[in-house]
């Protein structure tokens, strides 16, 4: 009888731990995700890993600006300089940045540059990639980069926002992924710093994009 007593406490203790683990790995897969370590089913998009032939139709020129603006549209508080950069001699540097109307009557954006447009078709792959230093600050948020994917009249059909490289960090990389959907006919690279007045400084460098043709 007190070996079965016995049996039936380690049983009952064992379950015990067994239901302290799972707790515990919910915990944590949910911190994850908010935190931005884990995918979001809800939110994220799954992008396919590459496959032997799977082709590259398109590589972004002129990521690290040593061409100068060639192929972006800088402004709002961006400049290039030479004093500050991660590869080259060049980067992008953003400094409070603004949105004007009167700069940009059409366009109702506050974000400070974006690549001229490329041309994709749906259920292709697009990587891009950069490498982002920041000053300390005490504003929130930081520079990040992102995507708009858009159909043919100019209306985003989806939007992949990065991660922020949050204000008061070294060179950081980024990388962001997303594939087109129904209806996508262009995409547009754009680099936002958050929020816009802050009177620090950031900078962004190297900055990469591939569209893919995934294989047959």
């Amino acid at each position: 009888m007190a070996m079965k007593k016995k049996a039936k406490k380690v049983v009952k203790n064992v379950g015990f731990v067994v239901l302290a683990l799972v707790i515990l790995s919910a915990i944590v897969y949910v911190t994850g995700v908010i935190i931005g370590e884990f995918p979001n089913p809800l939110k994220d998009d799954v992008v396919p890993e590459p496959e032997p032939g799977d082709v590259i139709v398109f590589t972004l020129s002129n990521g690290g600006f040593e061409q100068g603006s060639t192929g972006w549209a800088v402004r709002h508080g961006f400049n290039i300089v030479s004093d500050v950069f991660h590869g080259g001699t060049h980067s992008l540097k953003s400094s409070g940045t603004y949105y004007s109307s009167t700069e940009d009557p059409n366009k109702g954006d506050a974000r400070a540059s974006w690549t001229n447009s490329i041309a994709v078709s749906p259920g292709q792959r697009v990587v891009a990639s950069a490498w982002i230093k920041t000053e300390s600050s005490s504003c929130v948020d930081g520079l990040r980069i992102g995507m708009d994917f858009k159909d043919s009249s100019g209306s985003p059909v989806k939007v992949v926002d990065g991660e922020f490289v949050k204000w008061g960090n070294d060179w950081t990389y980024r990388e962001i992924s997303g594939v087109a959907p129904a209806g996508t006919v262009r995409i547009n690279l754009w680099l936002q710093t958050r929020p816009y007045a802050c009177p620090e400084s950031g900078w962004y460098d190297d900055i990469n994009l591939e569209v893919i043709e995934p294989a047959e």
